[in-house]
């Protein structure tokens, strides 16, 4: 008889046992196994700006698991010999959470004074390298890349979200950056102002509206609302951005709408209109060409060119990418081909 007892409380303690096993097992999952880098921009000169109004690098990093995950303590590095480098503090896990099929923006600007979500010591290189996400032990490795050499707002993420194709997002592609939405659905209401071509020795080729064979410089608008650069600066020196101010006076003449160019002379004869500008002519031995944003200091978009041919121009192919070549038959105000 107090033998089966003995084996009736046996059998009674594994069963608790067991059940306490499988309690432990259905516990949150508080690994970073589904968190992916799925997106990050390694040059930023006009695309989303931080809590302070700096256009800094920025990786964006995606939940593909069902369960929420704190990225506190976890690292991010540039370079896969060295994995941690920055470490993301543990102090505000309502920052660091990231919800499932959610994202999160890393600034990878080396400023953590300005919070939390800033890298103290990782800033992408435009001109190529790693970004590597590690677990909270500084050995497992979550996830990481190697991009070669970026462009100015033209971000590379994963499409679909997670997943292995990679492709670029920005003007000239299918779909612009999308930081904290899902990547090929960045289609919010953006302005993309680009210088697209230019030709800085025009004999024959085009004429401006007096007959006069100036120089001229066209900007392509890639992006999906009409905008005006009334009130925005050209210069041909880097070095003095607010060189030429288009003038504010006709809006109607200054709009560019989606897909669409518009023409600058750079003639130094402003008394012809409000598109001719009173201080900027090209050289054809090479110099720069600026667009800045009426604050007279963000650049919307710059190129320094060398040493050009008469009646050939240069420009973007294709229009708003990243290429730049000749075109011994000038496009102006119409697809660069």
């Amino acid at each position: 008889m107090k033998f089966v007892k003995w084996l009736i409380i046996l059998a009674a303690g594994m069963f608790l046992l067991m059940g306490c096993s499988d309690d432990d097992s259905t516990g949150p999952d508080t690994t970073g196994a589904n968190l992916v880098i799925n997106e990050f921009l390694a040059k930023n000169d006009y695309n989303i700006v931080d809590e302070n109004g700096d256009h800094e690098d920025w990786i964006e990093i995606y939940n593909a698991g069902d369960e929420a995950i704190d990225i506190g303590g976890m690292y991010v590095t540039d370079n896969l010999e060295e994995l941690m480098t920055s470490q993301i503090p543990t102090t505000d896990p309502t920052l660091t959470t990231i919800e499932p099929g959610g994202y999160l923006i890393l600034w990878a600007d080396k400023e953590p004074e300005q919070g939390i979500l800033h890298l103290d010591d990782v800033k992408l290189s435009a001109g190529g390298e790693q970004i590597g996400l590690t677990d909270t032990d500084g050995t497992t490795i979550l996830d990481s890349l190697t991009f070669v050499e970026q462009f100015a707002d033209i971000s590379y993420g994963r499409v679909p979200d997670g997943e292995e194709t990679w492709d670029y997002f920005g003007a000239g592609h299918a779909s612009m950056p999308s930081p904290g939405a899902a990547n090929g659905s960045g289609d919010e209401p953006v302005v993309v102002f680009i210088i697209n071509e230019f030709l800085a020795s025009n004999d024959t080729t085009f004429a401006d509206e007096h007959g006069d064979f100036d120089d001229w410089i066209e900007i392509y608008n890639a992006g999906n609302i009409p905008g005006d650069i009334g009130g925005m600066y050209f210069t041909d020196d880097l070095a003095e951005l607010m060189t030429s101010m288009i003038p504010t006076t006709f809006p109607d003449s200054t709009t560019i709408n989606p897909g669409e160019y518009l023409i600058i002379w750079a003639d130094k004869e402003p008394e012809q209109g409000i598109l001719h500008l009173d201080d900027v002519k090209l050289s054809g031995d090479g110099e720069d060409i600026g667009l800045t944003a009426v604050d007279g200091i963000t650049i919307i978009d710059s190129y320094t060119f060398g040493v050009q041919t008469t009646d050939i121009s240069e420009g973007r192919l294709p229009d708003g990418g990243a290429t730049w070549q000749f075109f011994t038959v000038p496009t102006p105000g119409a697809s660069n081909e």
